[in-house]
């Protein structure tokens, strides 16, 4: 009998969200464009539809190891079911705040402030 390959859905879960702050990121770049609303639609549409399977096919795969290597610490505090546990909250509530920002308080990119380097003080 054929054996379905196993799926972590916190993992797949979690890269959905990651691929959606992305997303509503570029969103908020397409609406500030000036086009017309169907082209608008129509590219955020294909960023959703590409980011989604982007996120499934590609991005859950890789993410894999580094969060196994990420999880070891918490593993070791907490045991094997409670440390993967509490790594997952930790993940979890990290994109829960990423979200409120983004979505609640409407956060964009260009709002972080980038550190001014005066161009005087480069040397060759």
């Amino acid at each position: 009998m054929k054996e379905k390959p196993r799926r972590n859905y916190l993992l797949l879960g979690a890269a959905l969200l990651t691929v959606g702050l992305l997303v509503e990121f570029l969103s908020q770049k397409v609406v500030e464009l000036h086009m017309n609303v169907f082209y608008k639609t129509i590219i955020i549409m294909f960023m959703i539809a590409i980011g989604y399977s982007f996120a499934e096919g590609v991005l859950a795969p890789l993410a894999k190891g580094v969060l196994r290597t990420m999880q070891h610490p918490f593993v070791k505090l907490a045991g094997p079911i409670a440390g993967a546990a509490l790594f997952y909250v930790v993940v979890y509530a990290i994109l829960f705040g990423l979200y409120l920002l983004v979505f609640i308080y409407s956060m964009d990119i260009s709002s972080i402030p980038a550190p001014k380097m005066p161009l005087t003080n480069i040397s060759a």
